[in-house]
């Protein structure tokens, strides 16, 4: 299955500076990898931009 990372809409999102979007869709996409991949078990791991 496949999950779309272009998911933000409507007018909630609408005030993100320009390339605020595109940022926020590639850490979620890096995040579901992580999940996938299984590299999410260490309890002190985070991702930032």
């Amino acid at each position: 299955m496949v999950t779309p990372i272009n998911d933000l809409f409507g007018g909630e999102f609408s005030n993100l500076v320009k390339g605020e979007k595109q940022t926020r869709c590639k850490l979620a996409a890096l995040y579901r990898l992580v999940d996938l991949f299984s590299w999410a078990h260490f309890s002190s791991s985070y991702i930032t931009v």
